[in-house]
């Protein structure tokens, strides 16, 4: 499922419209949301067109460089899910994809605090 179809029928818009304080960084897949809500969404800058000067180049990379500097922690905390097994290739029934799910979350902070 498409990042941009999950946020629409799983409801992850609506704190956005209910609470104009909340704010997001979020990735590629959701410069959608990034142009519904500019003051609350943040998504990585636009690729320079091929013939941009160097210096708009530069001013992307530095731009680029931040945001995802900001985010590493959120993507790597994601990553350690889809480490295990059972979520790579999730071919269960999809009524019990949440449940799975839960489990391993829980499985992954229980690992997280002991270290």
């Amino acid at each position: 499922m498409h990042d941009q179809t999950a946020l629409r029928t799983e409801g992850i818009a609506d704190p956005f419209e209910q609470y104009p304080q909340v704010k997001a960084k979020v990735d590629a897949g959701y410069r959608g949301l990034a142009k519904e809500f500019p003051d609350q969404v943040q998504a990585p800058p636009l690729k320079p067109e091929k013939d941009a000067p160097p210096e708009d180049v530069a001013v992307w990379e530095e731009a680029r460089h931040q945001q995802s500097s900001e985010r590493i922690c959120v993507e790597h905390a994601n990553a350690e899910h889809k480490r295990w097994r059972t979520l790579q290739r999730y071919i269960g029934r999809r009524e019990y994809f949440d449940e799975t799910y839960s489990a391993i979350a829980g499985l992954v902070s229980d690992r997280a605090a002991m270290r």
